[in-house]
């Protein structure tokens, strides 16, 4: 390994080579200064720290982490290239001053634990660390009012949007070629951990982690008409294309979500736009006004009492947590969805409601350990919609109507009237 100068690529929540301009700009600097490329990522943990302790990962959200980051290697691997996994920031921090490094290039995640590891890796460093947001529809110079003024309430952001006839960033060509890493370096490389669906699983068996799965899917998704269907079959509760399952991979990054929208545009220009096509938008706008809501509101977010005035009564250590988290309620409809989430990594947006609602509103649950069980098990996990989705329920959030309680077993009339969804859980109708 020489002691030239070099340069950094930080994977964290982008792992495609479409669509990311931060490693775009890598590139382009490095290839500038006539010095090498190193592509690295912090290997996943087996436990995720929060509010409630240390949590174990689930078993299919931890293979997916692991998976993905073999898939980016693969690709890397066919341009020449390799990703490097470390350890924890520190390592980070270690690896940079062994390799002489001038500069450090990642996406930025406004998180309060994210911005926490930037810095970390940037006092006293001497190297200089450029960040990109790029898991949004828009830049900030796009959004017609400024971030300290983005509208609390869902409505009226996408109003804004809308009638400043905003739709997406133009997204960039995707990664061609890579400078070479550096020379006689000794990598750690992601292993190459399969991940086995449950057999009913929501994810279809081919469903597959990384760039190439995730553009397969949804190009399939589309070709197949369904978002011509998406609004009526968006509220059930299983199955492999009731819902898009896009949030898997735009948590991950390796679908750009910019690229989401320019094809289902084209998608719509082929066979005409519909009330369930223009839906599919619409839930992109909620995931938009989650990031931009942590954008204006940060850390403030994460407190007990989220937006709110004042601080819920709720008990923080709840005698019925393990029965939650184990699906042992006894409230039928909710021990199934519970057992789906801990056995698949997935659950349907209507069940994700319904058992948050069941764990604030019927057991008195904190909301922060609702969101922190969820981050440690699922799949898609994305604190932006999971702490904005969580806020909501509670009414701690954006939600002007202070909170939603779904009444378990009108659920289960509208929802699961035969029974058939708790009976795939193994739970009596």
């Amino acid at each position: 390994m020489t002691n030239s100068p070099c340069v950094i690529y930080w994977f964290r929540r982008d792992y495609r080579l479409d669509d990311n301009p931060a490693l775009t700009a890598a590139i382009a600097t490095a290839t500038q200064a006539g010095c090498p490329l190193l592509a690295v990522a912090i290997s996943p943990s087996r436990t995720t720290n929060s509010f409630v302790g240390e949590l174990d990962r689930g078993a299919t959200a931890l293979a997916w982490a692991h998976a993905t980051q073999n898939a980016l290697h693969r690709q890397l691997q066919a341009m020449g290239q390799q990703l490097h996994l470390v350890t924890d920031i520190t390592s980070l921090r270690q690896l940079a001053e062994r390799l002489h490094v001038t500069h450090i290039f990642c996406e930025s995640i406004a998180l309060p634990y994210e911005t926490d590891e930037v810095t970390a890796l940037s006092v006293g460093a001497n190297w200089s660390i450029q960040q990109y947001p790029q898991s949004s529809l828009f830049n900030a110079d796009m959004l017609p009012f400024p971030v300290d003024d983005v509208p609390l309430v869902f409505t009226a952001f996408r109003q804004a949007i809308e009638k400043a006839s905003l739709r997406a960033a133009q997204p960039l060509a995707p990664v061609r070629q890579v400078p070479p890493p550096p020379s006689n370096f000794e990598f750690n490389p992601p292993a190459g951990v399969p991940v086995v669906h449950h057999p009913r699983s929501s994810m279809a068996p081919d469903r597959m982690p990384g760039e190439t799965g995730a553009r397969r899917h949804w190009a399939d998704y589309l070709a197949a008409g369904h978002p011509h269907r998406y609004f009526e079959t968006r509220n059930q509760l299983s199955g492999h294309h009731f819902s898009s399952q896009l949030s898997v991979d735009l948590a991950w990054g390796t679908l750009s979500v910019r690229r989401v929208v320019e094809m289902l545009d084209a998608f719509e220009m082929r066979n005409g736009a519909s009330k369930s096509s223009y839906w599919l938008w619409f839930e992109l706008m909620w995931r938009e006004h989650f990031r931009w809501l942590h954008q204006r509101f940060g850390v403030k977010l994460f407190h007990a009492r989220g937006l709110a005035k004042a601080t819920p009564p709720r008990r923080v250590k709840n005698p019925r947590w393990t029965d939650w988290c184990r699906g042992e309620t006894g409230q039928p409809l909710i021990d199934a969805g519970m057992r789906e989430l801990v056995n698949t990594g997935f659950l349907s947006n209507r069940m994700r409601q319904i058992v948050a609602s069941y764990w604030l509103n019927d057991l008195g649950g904190d909301w922060r350990a609702g969101a922190a069980w969820f981050e440690s098990q699922l799949c898609d996990e994305d604190c932006f919609s999971n702490t904005g989705n969580w806020l909501y329920i509670a009414g701690l959030g954006s939600d002007p109507r202070g909170g939603r309680r779904f009444d378990p077993v009108k659920q289960m009339r509208d929802h699961d009237p035969a029974g058939r969804y708790q009976r795939l859980w193994g739970i009596s109708a």
